[in-house]
């Protein structure tokens, strides 16, 4: 399974108008194309609120199916048009692989993500820590995780997801984490295989 981002930081002085345009311009897309995704809002993200959009793919040819039938929609280059003043900087696209774990069939209302890059050389070892790294947390946190390689972009990127019902799970999470003294040396013993500048981050999906 492959996973596609967009992720677009929001003026903050337009966060309500963002999320309903988002929200809309995603309901858009799965009509025009038929892709299975949703939009999310972070919450707790260091640049800001975003607006983080998803699709699930099994094969590439079906993202480059949806790109080709946008590009020709004059109402969704409108649609763009129109979102773009509700937001700054640039687009930024991601396509992932799971390489760990399975994603609930109907995402929950809030994942946590944590992203991290190899470095240059160790990328093998990253890939290996990553995948066990997520089961055992899923495992021991008794929560849906997953481990995501990047395929393009930043080389060697990676992500861990875990999907919560509520913020009150997310925080039980965090409080049973930090009493797990065995989970927390198996993320420090294969963190030398990344780079530093990890970014966690939290989204409540919005559709």
């Amino acid at each position: 399974m492959f996973i596609f981002t967009r992720i677009r930081t929001i003026d903050p002085g337009r966060v309500g108008d963002a999320m309903t345009l988002a929200t809309e311009t995603s309901g858009m897309v799965r009509e025009l194309t038929g892709l299975t995704g949703n939009t999310w809002y972070q919450t707790f993200a260091p640049t800001g609120p975003a607006i983080m959009w998803t699709a699930r793919l099994e094969h590439f040819e079906e993202l480059d199916r949806a790109f080709e039938t946008l590009r020709g929609s004059e109402a969704y280059l409108d649609r763009l048009a129109e979102l773009d003043e509700h937001f700054v900087g640039p687009t930024v696209d991601n396509l992932f692989e799971v390489v760990a774990g399975t994603p609930p069939a109907t995402p929950s209302p809030i994942v946590s993500m944590v992203q991290a890059t190899a470095v240059n050389g160790h990328l093998r070892a990253a890939m290996h820590w990553g995948a066990d790294l997520a089961e055992r947390f899923g495992r021991s946190m008794d929560v849906p995780t997953i481990f995501v390689r990047g395929l393009y972009g930043d080389y060697g990127s990676m992500a861990w997801g875990t999907y919560f019902d509520d913020i009150n799970a997310l925080e039980g999470t965090h409080a049973k984490l930090t009493a797990d003294e065995m989970l927390q040396a198996v993320m420090d013993e294969g963190a030398h295989n990344c780079r530093e500048g990890a970014i966690a981050t939290v989204a409540r999906r919005l559709d």
